[in-house]
């Protein structure tokens, strides 16, 4: 950033500064609020000038200035990817690139600041190569006055002579050196001769391309993958095996493919074929060519069915819709009305028209044994002659009277183009809507099925557990009976105490029966008392209510 008056020295007076003051911004510094206001100039009579550099061209300077050396791509990709560090702010990036994203994004920002009124984007690679124009064309954009000492100043350098003279002027160049001994430099690009794939890659990556373009600047620059194309190709083919990598990749994944294919079919016909050389019946199967013909015809036929399907589900937006309503009578057919969206309904020979649905009778619906009811299909050719006359009268009835015949057939066939969209909508809408509600169905059924398959695998456990106890109770009764006979005890057959225990279950089911039967009875006369009870006072109130009503008419009598 630097001062500059905007003021001409013919027309107004040139502002002084302190000059023992230092310079309010100094290279690489951002401008802020608050630097704003501590400037010498005033900030609306100052011009701002933002000067940026080509990203590659700007990595490898800085990458030289980092090394001390000539750049190689090595060092161009560590600073790229190396933190970077402020020390005059004391800010940090995470890397260089997002340095300059920061730094870029703020210059732009720089002229939307309060106050700001001048600013211009410059870029360096303008002033090396077209440095008197570009300097002409600043000073004339702000209506600057430029020192007639420097006009001419870069072609006298550059010059145009050959010999001699030429080689004076070359090293008369080299003398004054940077910018003029850039300007081959960045007039052909020489800076791209760094560049390969590889490099431009790992740039590119971390650019923020959006903003670059913003700038002028093209990443990657245009041109350079056309450049490098084969470079481009060979990566994309090795993937970075190199080429005898990749070589050997193709030859092993083809073996391999191969193997295993034969070995696939090794698995599947060898089977096969030992049971074709030793079964007399399959010997008949082949002679007779019955199991070919047969899965053939079979495919066929599932074939012809999906096909069918796959057309009655194209066909199904020009379609009565079947099974949610009661069938139309036969000529009538369904339409959506274009300015209310309502369905009325017209008759393709009669061609009438009417809002109330005319269905089959009941009568109709009876199936004979000799009578076969014809399927309920849409006549596509009725349906676009009685849609074109609807549409007829509705563009009639809108446009005037003198309107042209143009003009009455292109609004029937919007109209016309509408109620079509309207009715197919409708028609979709519905059969999604049954598809939805066969997939709740079926997702339903499936969660039933898992349910009671656990049901019934929790009372499979659930009787196995209770086995197994019964197996162990048994088990320990006979021990302890051998046991106790073993010990010349008087005790009972184990048969004896079976039917001891089954006779003591017995009476205690019975037991628990007569008192459930009890507390059933007890209920039954509890109920009936409450009922009678109830009937006792509802004929209380009614007597209640007759008496009073006998009283009020023998006082009016």
């Amino acid at each position: 950033m630097i001062h500059s008056s905007t003021r001409r020295p013919d027309t107004h007076d040139i502002p002084t500064f302190d000059d023992s003051k230092p310079p309010t911004f100094r290279r690489y510094q951002r401008v802020t609020k608050k630097a704003l206001g501590e400037m010498q100039c005033p900030v609306g009579e100052t011009l701002f000038i933002f000067i940026t550099k080509n990203p590659y061209s700007w990595a490898i300077s800085m990458a030289e200035r980092r090394s001390k050396q000539k750049p190689m791509k090595s060092h161009v990709k560590e600073f790229a990817a190396e933190k970077w560090y402020e020390r005059s702010t004391g800010d940090s990036w995470k890397t260089s690139m997002d340095m300059r994203k920061a730094k870029l994004k703020a210059g732009l920002d720089t002229q939307y600041l309060p106050g700001v009124k001048h600013f211009i984007h410059v870029k360096y690679e303008d002033f090396v190569k077209k440095g008197e124009k570009s300097l002409v064309d600043l000073m004339g954009r702000f209506d600057i006055p430029m020192n007639p000492s420097y006009q001419g100043v870069f072609t006298t350098v550059r010059g145009e002579k050959v010999g001699k003279a030429a080689d004076g002027m070359k090293r008369y160049m080299d003398h004054l050196g940077s910018p003029f001994r850039k300007y081959q430099y960045y007039l052909n690009e020489e800076w791209l001769g760094l560049y390969d794939v590889d490099l431009m890659d790992a740039i590119t990556g971390k650019l923020d391309t959006k903003l670059e373009k913003r700038l002028g600047y093209h990443a990657p620059p245009d041109g350079f993958y056309e450049t490098h194309k084969r470079t481009v190709l060979i990566r994309e083919l090795t993937k970075g095996r190199g080429i005898f990598g990749t070589i050997k990749q193709f030859v092993f994944s083809w073996t391999w493919w191969i193997i295993s294919r034969l070995t696939m079919i090794m698995v599947v016909v060898a089977p096969l074929m030992l049971w074709l050389a030793h079964s007399a019946e399959a010997k008949d199967v082949v002679d007779r060519g019955d199991g070919v013909t047969v899965d053939a015809e079979e495919d066929r036929k599932k074939e012809i069915d999906g096909l069918n399907k796959r057309k009655a589900n194209m066909q199904m937006p020009f379609m009565n819709l079947k099974g949610r309503e009661a069938p139309l009578a036969e000529g009538w057919f369904e339409a959506v009305d274009f300015e209310t969206g309502q369905p009325y309904y017209f008759h393709r020979v009669t061609r009438d028209v009417t809002w109330t649905r005319p269905v089959v009778s009941a009568a109709a619906h009876k199936k004979d044994d000799d009578v076969k009811v014809p399927a309920d299909e849409y006549d596509e050719v009725a349906f676009n002659d009685a849609l074109h006359q609807v549409a007829s009268e509705k563009a009639q009835d809108r446009l005037p009277l003198n309107a042209s015949k143009q003009e009455r057939e292109r609004l029937t066939r919007e109209i016309s183009g509408k109620l079509r969209q309207r009715y197919i909508k409708r028609a979709m809408d519905q059969q999604r809507q049954q598809e939805e509600v066969q997939r709740m169905q079926s997702t339903r059924n499936f969660n039933d099925r898992v349910m009671e398959d656990d049901d019934r695998r929790r009372q499979e456990a659930i009787e196995a557990e209770r086995r197994r106890e019964e197996e162990v109770r048994m088990r320990n009764e006979w021990e302890m009976v051998q046991r106790d006979r073993m010990r010349g005890e008087n005790v009972i057959s184990f048969g004896e105490m079976r039917r001891v225990e089954e006779e003591r279950a017995r009476q205690a089911a019975e037991l628990q029966r007569m008192q459930l039967e009890g507390e059933r009875r007890y209920e039954l006369e509890g109920l009936g008392l409450r009922r009678g009870l109830e009937g006792e006072i509802e004929r209380s109130e009614q007597f209640d209510n007759n008496a009073y009503a006998r009283a009020q008419a023998e006082m009016l009598m």
